[in-house]
């Protein structure tokens, strides 16, 4: 892409031919120096650099085949140059020069100086190669150094400014001028936003360096088939795992929360394809995946505290957790815990469910401000929103998984016959190892063994290695680890009650409404007990006869008309028969719904 723009700045001359043609204008001597600013001879090397021509010749590189497929230009590109020569070719016009000198010069003392460095250090470049253009060697003369340095640059602009003050003799002369550089700025505006690869063989000339490697991105390009399959083999074993728990969906408070689980490895392989497929818009995709990982935690939370409310007779993880003792809190060993306590539940669930709203929230930002272009992802500069969002999405993963571990780890004798430990893995696993992988190539590529050149710069060959072997690793996450982590074979038995039907699994899956009630309930009860200890009143004890029971207390129904099951297996069904209380036997009679027991 960088050399796309350097070929069309290369071909539009005309400015610096107006510039030299008019150089003892009053308005123009002052601030047009051919000596520093005539650069079109090192436009030209830079171009060869980048295509591998000869730079002695220019025809060279205007042979090549990458700069002839960037012909013709398009129409704004020849509405530019026109005006440039419109305005040159006319007496009274010229002053208006000093306004498309204003900003390219501008641009290029700034921004472009910013581009150079990036240029520079994402391929690679030694000093000066490939920027001669953007290093103003002549402030330094014949004896001088490659470049010239920020000081000097900024002596540059103030001479810059001083000569526009000079030149420019105000009133309308002046106004010309400001109305003359907001169109040029619309008109480079408009330019960068055409800066696309061009289509056909010539957007596949791009070398890509990997482990000293080097190849042609033709291997790049027919790789894209061989992801689309892995990813078709994804789909195929998600679907199959999904449709084996719909077919015997009788457990809904465990089973759409396992559904979500499974849908990860899905989510993860086909945002993975389109980020490789489409790699400029990378950044978009993995905002998307980072947000559905968020899901996939919550719903975890949800599934052990069901897993642990079927541990009591009275279907409550609270009444699970009221023989549980105090003890110190994993990594602030200073402060205890309460698990009997009914705070625990409350911190627990929003610890984790926060993710749910944060990183979300996160990820529109985050595509709103790549959008406006104040993004800058992997940048600690804080001018660009990408060093807070990541702060903060830092501390509320680390809330999260903390809350996690720590319910994990109260229950884990509890849960020990359900196996919590490989389901976690199983979520853990997808997300760590692109965390890692992620790591591994960006290290890579700041050591230069990834590099890039032409169209792919280095940061968009570590996303496509990350998204193609992340689609590899989904295959086999979906196919093994979720398949023996979620089997639906322990809601199969007809004890359970009648399957609610393959649509209304699917549905509760993607109804996060449940997330939003827990969080709600959470915030009311911490509220409330705030505003009882501000008047004096107890907070209460989750041993007390009027408590409500978990399911009451989070989602404010019974809970055996929510379609969970006891410590015997036996389910209530909404709007079906329950079993009592005080009879939980496979030969109870039920009761119907809305009886009195």
């Amino acid at each position: 892409m960088y050399a796309l723009t350097l070929v069309r700045v290369g071909r539009i001359s005309t400015l610096e031919t107006a510039l030299d043609t008019h150089a003892s204008h009053p308005a123009i001597a002052p601030l047009y120096n051919p000596a520093i600013l005539k650069r079109t001879d090192l436009l030209s090397v830079d171009i060869a650099f980048f295509l591998g021509a000869d730079s002695d010749d220019p025809s060279a590189w205007q042979q090549h085949p990458l700069c002839v497929s960037f012909l013709p230009f398009p129409p704004l590109v020849q509405t530019y140059i026109s005006r440039i020569t419109s305005i040159a070719s006319s007496p009274e016009q010229v002053h208006r020069l000093v306004a498309h000198a204003c900003v390219r010069y501008f641009g290029d003392f700034s921004g472009g100086q910013v581009i150079k460095r990036v240029v520079a250090k994402t391929y690679n470049l030694e000093d000066g190669e490939g920027t001669s253009f953007l290093d103003f060697a002549g402030l330094r003369g014949p004896a001088g150094k490659n470049h010239a340095t920020s000081g000097d640059v900024n002596k540059l602009k103030e001479w810059f400014k001083d000569g526009m003050d000079t030149g420019v003799k105000g009133g309308a002369e002046t106004k010309a001028v400001v109305e003359e550089a907001i169109l040029a700025f619309k008109y480079n505006q408009s330019l960068f936003g055409l800066l696309k690869a061009p289509e056909g063989d010539a957007s596949k000339i791009v070398m890509i360096k990997v482990l000293g490697i080097i190849c042609l991105q033709q291997v790049v390009e027919s790789c894209k088939g061989f992801l689309a399959l892995l990813v078709e083999s994804t789909i195929v074993i998600t679907i199959r795992s999904v449709a084996m728990h719909a077919r015997n969906y009788r457990v809904p408070g465990e089973q759409r929360q396992i559904l979500r689980i499974l849908y990860l490895p899905m989510v993860y392989g086909v945002i993975s394809f389109l980020s490789y497929r489409f790699f400029s818009a990378y950044t978009y995709y993995s905002f998307i995946q980072a947000a559905y990982e968020s899901v996939t935690l919550s719903a975890f939370l949800l599934l052990l505290i069901q897993y642990v409310a079927a541990t009591s007779t009275e279907y409550s993880a609270e009444a699970a957790l009221s023989k549980k003792d105090k003890r110190k809190m994993p990594l602030f060993f200073c402060f205890r815990i309460r698990p009997s306590k009914p705070y625990f539940m409350h911190a627990v669930k929003w610890a984790v469910l926060q993710y749910a709203i944060v990183k979300p929230l996160i990820s529109i930002i985050s595509i709103v401000t790549e959008a406006a272009g104040v993004y800058c992802e992997g940048s600690w500069n804080p001018h660009f929103a990408s060093s807070y969002l990541s702060v903060v999405d830092v501390i509320a993963m680390f809330v999260a998984l903390y809350g996690l571990v720590l319910f994990y780890i109260i229950t884990k004798d509890i849960l020990a016959s359900r196996n919590p430990l490989s389901k976690f893995l199983a979520i853990k696993i997808v997300i760590f190892l692109g965390i890692f992988q992620k790591f591994v190539f960006d290290l890579l590529a700041d050591h230069g063994v990834i590099h890039g050149s032409g169209y792919w710069t280095d940061t968009n060959i570590v996303n496509a290695l990350d998204a193609f072997c992340t689609s590899f690793e989904m295959v086999f996450v979906s196919a093994f680890m979720m398949l023996s982590a979620y089997p639906a074979t322990e809601y199969k038995d007809p004890a359970l009650g009648k399957p609610r039907g393959v649509g209304r699994a699917i549905l509760d899956s993607i109804n996060l409404s449940d997330f939003a009630k827990e969080i709600w309930a959470s915030m009311k009860w911490f509220f409330n007990n705030s505003k009882n200890r501000r008047e004096g009143q107890p907070s209460g004890d989750m041993t007390h006869a009027s408590d409500p029971t978990f399911e009451q207390a989070f989602l404010g129904v019974n809970p055996y008309t929510y379609g969970t099951r006891d410590n015997t297996g036996l389910l209530a069904q909404e709007g079906v028969a329950y079993y009592p209380m005080g009879d939980r036997s496979p030969n109870a009679s039920p009761v119907p719904h809305g009886s009195a027991v």
